[in-house]
């Protein structure tokens, strides 16, 4: 299971001004379980993104923002848990 699989949060790009759209959003407790499970992490703690979806050239479509996490893994050295952000 992929990132995109278990976190998506799709915008009907016809409903996109020129001026962009912001979303912000927060990982739900499942999608942070299914995020650690997926990329072989003791925990994601947190999940937030703060982004900008705007028209691009041609169709497509730009987004720019900032996706923050806590997470916790596995040293591989000690084997205990190491948090980061």
């Amino acid at each position: 299971m992929t990132a995109g699989q278990v976190l998506s949060r799709p915008i009907d790009v016809s409903t996109i001004p020129a001026t962009g759209i912001e979303r912000k959003f927060t990982a739900t407790e499942a999608e942070r379980a299914a995020l650690a499970k997926a990329y072989g992490l003791v925990e994601v703690r947190s999940l937030t993104a703060d982004l900008v979806a705007s028209a691009g050239s041609r169709g497509s479509v730009r987004v720019e923002g900032r996706v923050t996490a806590d997470i916790v893994q596995t040293c591989v050295v000690s084997l205990e848990p190491v948090e980061q952000k």
